[in-house]
């Protein structure tokens, strides 16, 4: 196991959030295999309204949630639709489902109120327990 994975690891296993359970949540957005041991899931949201003109780029503000062995990309695809792609080499469902969640949270917390995430209602995903990470 490599240094980075096990530091990644530790950071997924310290979060005491919901499990994603695809019996009580919808479907994640379907893995793009990007190489072998290489994957891309691509999260679309609608927001409630246009992010205010101070707000950070999309692209800056994902590119926090880098590390060593992921990667994340977004980026507006209309005034209230955007995108973000989270890339990673031997990352797991749950650690990714919680980036994506912790993702979602912040993106509420800076861009305002989320409407849809992908095709269903914002309020069908546990994004909210994942405000404090």
């Amino acid at each position: 196991m490599t240094e980075a994975k096990s530091r990644l690891d530790a950071n997924v296993s310290r979060l005491h959030a919901p499990r994603y359970s695809s019996t009580e949540l919808p479907p994640l957005p379907p893995r793009i295999r990007l190489a072998a041991r290489c994957w891309e899931r691509v999260w679309n949201l609608t927001l409630s309204q246009a992010p205010s003109a101070q707000c950070e780029p999309i692209k800056s503000f994902a590119q926090r949630f880098n590390t060593e062995v992921v990667t994340t990309r977004g980026f507006m695809r209309s005034n209230r639709k955007l995108c973000f792609a989270i890339t990673g080499e031997d990352i797991g469902v749950q650690a990714e489902f919680e980036l994506a969640m912790t993702i979602m949270a912040r993106l509420e917390s800076e861009y305002g109120p989320i409407e849809r995430v992908e095709d269903r209602p914002a309020q069908i995903w546990p994004y909210q327990a994942f405000n404090d990470f």
